[in-house]
């Protein structure tokens, strides 16, 4: 009986031992992943970072060291850690253990390329630049050539810094951060045409900003075309009022003047000559009165009636003529007479006696008066249509705007600060941007108007 007792406790305590089947999710401790761990410590480390927490940043990171030794990406966070408490030597060799443990990631390269040149190490820094961009599975290069462009700006290379934006700007045609500073740079040179070319293609896919206009403004002034100066000015007066742009820009207004001299102040009121008066009869037959204006008569024609006699053809070109008195008020401000000294008049005064020999009658300095006062009566009426014309186009429905003489598409969307292809699609407009003076175009979407 004891015997079979003890046998039937034997088969109770085998019976208890038997397996069973584990779940498949289950991961015992055995199973842990340093380098999932690794991965881990360094996601919060820089986070902390991020957030300025550098005490638990360092701790993490630290932890992930622990963990894979031989992590790249743990050794590269750390040269970034050491980087913001600027211990330079420490991130220098973070730098190099992760080179060598993440073979040569062109992430890496880039940003220790970087980091050499924040150290003023250009030859060093352009090296590892050149190093991430020549791996052809990188797909930051226009970021890097970017950033080496950036780091030969401030060592002084110039040359070399518009390659690397125009470099960058081939990889990524709209990176707009290559294309301002580019723009930037051609202006710094003194390079206006580029200059007006490149930051034409960044304000083509980029909201219009207070730096961007005072940029134009630079532009204009140093290709000497004072009324785009001026207006770049007055859209950035009305738009940002107290930026610092703004102030800067009423701080210098004085130096906006503009490029013309007395000789083409003379050319466009002289008296014509007989012979010459034939050959302009094609364009412009009001101005049959000229012979009355030698006989004596300094009576301006009227603005509208030189106007209604003009086609303005492009906004790039004016007629090298004295009839066009609109065109001149817009080329000339009121402001260039008063700045022509006496002495001036007096140099100009051979040409001007040669040009009407039959004002006999009236002594010379009454001729020059006669002259003066007539372009200044011309330019006083000019001044006058232009600002009608403004008045009456602020009398249209803000929705949309009047295309007036001089003005381009490009102009336009500046102005109302939306995007040239936005204008294009709301008034059916083709690829070649054409418009025509006393077009009707529409400035805001159709249903804001609703």
């Amino acid at each position: 009986m004891l015997r079979v007792l003890i046998l039937a406790i034997a088969l109770l305590g085998l019976s208890a031992c038997v397996s069973e089947p584990k779940d498949p999710s289950f991961i015992g401790a055995r199973a842990f992943d340093p380098d999932e761990a690794a991965k881990t410590r360094v996601s919060l480390g820089l986070t902390y970072l991020k957030n300025g927490n550098f005490s638990q940043a360092k701790f993490n990171l630290d932890k992930a060291l622990e963990f894979a030794p031989r992590s790249g990406q743990a050794h590269y966070a750390m040269a970034f850690y050491y980087q913001q408490v600027e211990e330079t030597a420490r991130a220098e060799e973070s730098y190099e253990q992760a080179l060598r443990y993440s073979k040569n990631d062109p992430d890496v390269l880039n940003s220790y390329g970087a980091f050499l040149c924040q150290q003023s190490k250009y030859e060093e820094a352009k090296g590892y630049f050149l190093k991430a961009v020549n791996d052809r599975n990188y797909v930051s290069t226009a970021e890097t050539y970017e950033n080496l462009a950036i780091c030969s700006q401030s060592q002084g290379q110039i040359d070399e810094a518009i390659q690397y934006f125009n470099s960058a700007l081939n990889h990524q045609p709209t990176r707009p951060k290559s294309l301002f500073l580019l723009a930037n740079l051609y202006a710094s040179e003194e390079r206006w045409e580029d200059a007006k070319r490149t930051l034409f293609k960044y304000e083509r896919n980029n909201q219009v900003s207070p730096e961007t206009l005072y940029l134009q403004i630079q532009i204009a002034q140093g290709m000497n075309d004072t009324k785009t100066a001026v207006g770049y000015g007055e859209i950035l007066k009305s738009m940002y009022p107290d930026h610092p742009n703004t102030k800067a820009y009423l701080a210098n207004m004085g130096k906006f003047k503009p490029a013309s001299t007395i000789t083409r102040k003379q050319r466009e009121f002289q008296v014509a000559p007989a012979e010459q008066m034939k050959e302009e009869e094609k364009l412009l037959e009001t101005l049959s009165k000229t012979e009355a204006q030698v006989e004596g008569s300094v009576e301006a024609e009227s603005v509208a009636e030189v106007e209604d006699s003009i086609e303005v053809e492009d906004s790039t070109k004016v007629e090298d003529s004295v009839e066009d008195a609109a065109i001149v008020a817009e080329e000339l401000s009121a402001d260039t007479l008063a700045e022509k000294t006496q002495e001036q008049f007096e140099d100009a005064a051979p040409e001007f006696k040669e040009t009407a020999p039959e004002l006999d009658d009236v002594s010379e300095s009454d001729a020059y008066e006669n002259v003066v006062s007539e372009a200044s009566t011309q330019e006083a009426e000019a001044d006058n249509a232009v600002l009608e014309l403004s008045m009456n186009q602020e009398a249209e429905d803000d929705a949309f705007h009047i295309v007036q003489p001089k003005e381009n598409l490009y102009r336009i969307s500046i102005q109302y600060n939306v995007k040239m292809d936005k204008i294009k699609e709301w008034n059916g407009l083709g690829e070649d941007d054409s418009i025509i003076i006393g077009q009707r175009l529409r400035v805001r979407a159709p249903d804001a108007d609703e």
